[in-house]
């Protein structure tokens, strides 16, 4: 199995009929009760039938492939060979059309409802859409931009990708710290370094307590696409900077600004999601979850910004920390109860996720016939004071969504704030043109 991590893991055991159980690593158990949410059309799409076929060759390739993984409990998938067809069959669904009018991120919407816990995918036919709802705990952003492409692919008669059917690692988490870590000495001192470069927000042995106030989770989603010129245009600036800037720097810097502009308070440090497959020795890949959120100091200074990326990401401390979480989870897993309260005041906590220029996603069979191709990710639940913001770049133009509740968030406030970003997120940086 591809995902197996820490601790020293039991084999899988075999049960009656062929099902067999096998264990969930710590590094799936930290994304339990998640789910990814995605819209993307319009599509040239195939039948039903042919989706399904194609989803149980992936399926039929074994654990490894992730898709017929079920969750017998909170230790233990069940892989059931007997059974993948029907799984298969569950998976894949054909219904109405939701409307050209709902936007994306109404279809984001609409997807919460009709979330499954006992499927590790759904896949909805939906007119000239293709909805997507991933278990979080079974796959991570890198499988959720790639699948919809293989599958479709393989609908139409194509070869199983090389991604998906090549023999998953075993331990990844501990192939990448000997990788990264036992081979190269050298960055422990880095890392170390990079733990201490924090934003002080509170006198050190201070606690603030904030103000509480009864909540329940109410998930929303913004969505926005820019043009061409706006992407085109930021990042050309970025390039013709006297030191490389990375997007995502200018992104986070962008969007702040563009949430303060519409007077949403922030916290001082945002997140950036983090593939730790970087990590890994050459060749080396796993199917399984394989990302952590990385703390962003720096603020609004777009280089304080960068370096602080910078020097997490060359340090390896987004393996360190995804190494810290699974071993948590491991000794005493983690408490997925709701809260039942949130801040009475909230400060926004930016995290994001961005596919930059998503190729494959790019490659879809979309309709060329003037209509502009429309992707939307987004997560759910949201922690109460996240702002959950998914990235890609279709068509040379930013396609972002933003999940928030809209019990702690204004609906109009995070719209305009969104809207503000992908106008223009040059204009949103400080020292670039039209600041």
């Amino acid at each position: 199995m591809t995902a197996m991590t820490v601790p020293a893991l039991r084999a899988a055991t075999p049960a009656e009929g062929g099902r067999r159980t096998l264990p969930i690593s710590a590094v799936d158990r930290l994304a339990a009760g998640a789910h990814v949410l995605g819209v993307m059309g319009p599509l040239v799409l195939p039948p039903r039938a042919a989706l399904v076929a194609a989803l149980h060759r992936v399926v039929s390739l074994g654990p490894g492939a992730r898709l017929g993984l079920v969750a017998a409990d909170r230790r233990d998938w069940a892989w059931t060979p007997e059974t993948q067809r029907e799984l298969c069959e569950r998976m894949v669904r054909e219904i109405p059309p939701l409307g050209d009018d709902l936007a994306p991120d109404e279809v984001l919407e609409h997807l919460v409802g009709m979330i499954d816990d006992a499927l590790p995918l759904q896949v909805i036919l939906s007119g000239e859409r293709l909805l997507m709802i991933y278990d979080h705990q079974v796959v991570d952003a890198r499988f959720t931009s790639r699948l919809p492409a293989a599958l479709l692919d393989l609908a139409a008669g194509g070869e199983m990708p090389a991604w998906l059917s090549a023999e998953g690692v075993r331990h990844p988490l501990w192939r990448a710290v000997a990788a990264t870590y036992l081979r190269h000495p050298a960055r422990v001192p880095a890392l170390l370094r990079a733990r201490r470069v924090q934003v002080p927000t509170v006198p050190t042995g201070v606690v603030q307590e904030r103000e509480q106030v009864a909540w329940a989770p109410s998930t929303a989603v913004a969505w926005g696409r820019g043009e061409r010129r706006t992407f085109t245009e930021l990042r050309r600036w970025l390039r013709a900077q006297p030191h490389p800037v990375a997007f995502s720097s200018a992104v986070i810097v962008a969007l702040r600004a563009a949430f303060v502009r519409e007077g949403v308070r922030l916290a001082a440090e945002s997140e950036l999601v983090w593939d730790v497959r970087q990590y890994l020795p050459a060749g080396v890949d796993t199917t399984g979850n394989f990302v952590t959120g990385v703390p962003v100091t720096g603020v609004d200074d777009l280089l304080a910004v960068d370096e602080s990326i910078h020097e997490t990401v060359t340090s390896g401390r987004p393996l360190a920390a995804l190494v810290a979480g699974a071993v948590k989870e491991a000794v005493r897993p983690g408490d997925r109860r709701v809260p039942a309260t949130a801040p009475a005041h909230a400060r926004g906590h930016l995290v994001v996720s961005n596919l930059g220029v998503a190729r494959t996603m790019q490659g879809l069979p979309w309709v060329r016939d003037g209509r502009p191709a429309e992707l939307g990710y987004t997560v759910h639940p949201v922690p109460a004071e996240n702002l959950s913001v998914q990235i890609a770049v279709i068509d040379g133009a930013l396609q972002v969504a933003v999940a928030y509740n809209d019990n702690v968030f204004d609906r109009g406030v995070v719209d305009r704030a969104l809207a503000r970003f992908v106008a223009d997120p040059l204009s949103l940086i400080d020292g670039a043109p039209g600041s």
